[in-house]
């Protein structure tokens, strides 16, 4: 079922996220603690209508999600493919170690069935079970991959959105050996007159090497402004080790452009700098283990609790883009593409 006015959905979407409402915060969630007790009520009243918009978006693909649970706890969930249904491997191993009650999967119809593993990937950390219930399957091969800034949902079980948010940055590997590495700390806050601060050069890195310092204030890459750490981060992600980029930056009072930096692999980062970014992941709300080093993913902010991962993903059409298979951080949600994940499924299991 799709919404026939698509501008209505935008106009909705645009209005949520400016009374506050943040894609994150769907069904099930609570209003955050910065919403003042007297507005409390007005929110909550726009937010039904906001989901009255959106929930008939994922109502097909909703017939394609399972809930996986150990008891009555949620555990995981579950995508419908015509290979099995996709889930998150990790979740589910750690919860059979730890507890005594036996899995089941549960159905949009409320009918529980046996979860029964066939296959797993481990590069994605997904693992395959059998679709014993017959339900019916995501059509892979249709999928859609949302351009950078497209709205995205995930899908529940019960007809209803889980979670709202945008796509932040391109498909692209996540493997270390994969990802062009400049070798520097960068400044949260931009500094007076724009531009991103570097606090640490790391010694011997593509940085380093390019004679860059701390205090230096980066004012464009490849001809590009960039205006805060966050879009820096974003530009580099997409690199890949050997790209050659161009950097102009401030140093004092004196800016030098045109300067040509090779980009190393991350092959060595230091393990306080490990531990520092492993403890900013964890602000913000518990993530997956398993939430590294993917071979290829879209990066998105939408928020949803690290035990919704195998959870459908749709774009604003309704069209299956993915399945979410980590949640990394606050604001970074990693989904396989539903054509990667057709490939992945025709390719050789790992067991």
């Amino acid at each position: 079922m799709k919404i026939r006015n698509v501008m209505n959905v935008k106009w909705v979407i645009s209005s949520a996220v400016l009374l506050g409402l943040f894609c994150g915060l769907l069904h099930g969630q609570s209003l955050p603690d910065v919403v003042k007790p007297e507005n409390r009520d007005l929110l909550n009243e726009q937010a039904q209508r906001f989901y009255k918009v959106i929930d008939p978006l994922v109502d097909k693909i909703s017939d394609s999600t399972v809930v996986i649970k150990s008891g009555e706890k949620i555990v995981g969930m579950g995508t419908v493919t015509a290979s099995g249904i996709i889930v998150k491997y990790s979740e589910l191993a750690k919860e059979s170690l730890r507890s005594k009650s036996k899995m089941h999967m549960v159905s949009k119809a409320n009918k529980s069935y046996p979860v029964k593993l066939l296959h797993i990937y481990g590069s994605y950390d997904l693992a395959v079970i059998d679709n014993v219930g017959k339900l019916p399957a995501v059509d892979l091969s249709k999928s859609v991959t949302p351009d950078v800034g497209s709205f995205i949902l995930a899908s529940s079980a019960s007809a209803e959105a889980m979670a709202l948010g945008v796509v932040s940055v391109k498909p692209r590997s996540l493997k270390e050996k994969d990802r062009g590495f400049l070798g520097v700390v960068m400044a949260m806050k931009s500094p007076k007159g724009g531009g991103v601060m570097l606090t640490h050069v790391e010694p011997r890195t593509a940085a380093d090497r390019a004679g860059l310092l701390p205090g230096d204030v980066i004012l464009t890459v490849d001809g590009k402004v960039v205006t805060n750490m966050l879009e820096m981060r974003n530009f580099l992600q997409q690199q890949v080790p050997g790209s050659k980029i161009t950097i102009s930056y401030r140093r004092g009072d004196l800016v030098t452009a045109g300067l040509e930096v090779t980009l190393g692999a991350r092959d060595d980062i230091p393990q306080v700098r490990r531990s520092r970014m492993n403890a900013m992941k964890r602000m913000g709300g518990k993530v997956n283990e398993v939430s590294e080093g993917f071979p290829q993913v879209l990066q998105s902010d939408i928020q949803v609790k690290s035990h919704f991962c195998g959870a459908p993903v749709v774009d604003l059409n309704g069209a299956f883009v993915g399945v979410v298979v980590a949640k990394a951080s606050r604001i970074k949600t990693y989904i396989i593409e539903g054509k990667v994940l057709e490939n992945l499924l025709k390719s050789k299991p790992d067991r």
